[in-house]
């Protein structure tokens, strides 16, 4: 087993508006750079950009312990390029992003609709230097939430997530035009709590669509990690769960080259509370070509899954059972047959975890997530070299 600990060692508290280059990080390709004020922040979402800088969305709060969102774009080395941030939508939570090829950005989150006191999707579309060109609520009775958005091949977008009209939550999709305008919405659900998590394009020309869905397969109950196939119109091409008797998430779907591979947390398997579970099919759903946990004695969440250059796999999350506190981050190798080849812990004796992973374009890997001190979390982005070290 292979782990690498660190210490964050930042006290002081690095505000986006004063975070400086200390003349040695553009010179390394690992670093930590953390984000925030003194109340509470999160890193959700990251990507690469072409021209090798990052973009990623994280919420907020302020004084007032009310919550915002923000989208920013950082160098290489990890500094504040720009900023969008949002309080005017109460509770507003940015989740995702798409990037267009004019690098204009296309985001979507939740948040309180003044016009209706209710929950709604929130789209907004940001200039290529972080402006705000519009932003949009969708939704109608009842609260919708907005959790992952994806591109349609007419140039559109879909965003998943869930709705509570019926009283428990259903998987919730909302088709939007290049402009933001509602083409249609499409709603699917179970007795249980249903809710996307993640969207990819489809090898069918549609979508798949992961997260917790109440369909149960051979004897499963509870929530279980989904998958769930629709055409370019939202109707229904096929859904399938994975794992078992307990309660079972998923959080991310990627596309492979033959197929896809999904990562979630269960309660039905493995180790420990809860274990990372990373499912790998073939283009069918249904055919599974392997599935496996990981973790430990105690808790580990699965939250990101990246497709590696070489076809190995990047997953990201948490472990109580590793590491060196509360909760670590926690970062796994995954050959292309599942196989374990590197295991890594970060954190402090507070508590760390990833959101979101990538692989950069240097070779190494970009993990965004959160790390907690005493009443105070703030948004952290740690860049590793290619062997997943900081050097």
């Amino acid at each position: 087993m292979m782990r690498k600990l660190f210490l964050y060692t930042v006290i002081a508290i690095m505000v986006f508006s004063c975070t400086k280059d200390d003349g040695e990080t553009a010179k390394k390709d690992s670093f930590i750079r953390l984000y925030g004020n003194a109340y509470l922040d999160e890193g959700l979402y990251l990507r690469q950009l072409e021209d090798n800088s990052y973009l990623a969305c994280a919420s907020y709060s302020n004084e007032d312990e009310v919550q915002g969102g923000k989208v920013f774009k950082l160098s290489q080395n990890g500094q504040v390029l720009w900023e969008y941030a949002s309080l005017d939508t109460l509770d507003l939570t940015i989740k995702s992003f798409f990037v267009n090829t004019d690098n204009t950005v296309v985001w979507v989150g939740h948040g309180i609709n003044p016009a209706t006191a209710n929950y709604d999707i929130v789209l907004g579309k940001l200039t290529s230097g972080g402006q705000l060109e519009w932003k949009k609520y969708a939704g109608g009775a009842g609260n919708q939430y907005g959790n992952a958005l994806c591109q349609a091949v007419d140039g559109g977008y879909i965003v998943g997530g869930s709705t509570d009209v019926d009283g428990d939550k259903d998987v919730y999709l909302h088709k939007f035009s290049v402009e933001g305008d509602s083409l249609w919405v499409r709603k699917y659900g179970t007795d249980s709590e249903d809710e996307i998590k993640d969207i990819c394009r489809s090898h069918n020309g549609g979508f798949l669509l992961t997260g917790n869905y109440g369909f149960a397969a051979g004897g499963q109950t509870g929530t279980n990690l989904a998958a769930i196939e629709i055409n370019q119109f939202g109707n229904l091409v096929d859904t399938y769960t994975y794992e078992g008797v307990g309660n079972d998430e998923g959080s991310e779907v990627a596309m492979t080259d033959d197929g896809y591979i999904f990562v979630g947390t269960t309660q039905s398997a493995g180790n420990g509370e809860t274990d990372i579970f990373v499912v790998k099919t073939s283009v069918s759903i249904r055919d599974v070509q392997w599935q496996k946990t990981y973790g430990g004695n105690a808790a580990e969440i699965g939250n990101s899954v990246f497709v590696n250059d070489d076809g190995t796999y990047t997953i990201a999350g948490s472990t109580e059972s590793y590491g060196e506190g509360n909760r670590d981050a926690y970062v796994l190798n995954l050959s292309s047959e599942g196989t374990m080849v590197i295991e890594k812990t970060f954190g402090s004796s507070g508590n760390e975890w990833v959101n979101s992973a990538i692989q950069a374009a240097d070779g190494g890997f970009g993990l965004l997530g959160a790390t907690e001190f005493t009443e105070n979390r703030m948004i952290s982005f740690i860049k590793l070299n290619g062997n997943y070290e900081l050097e």
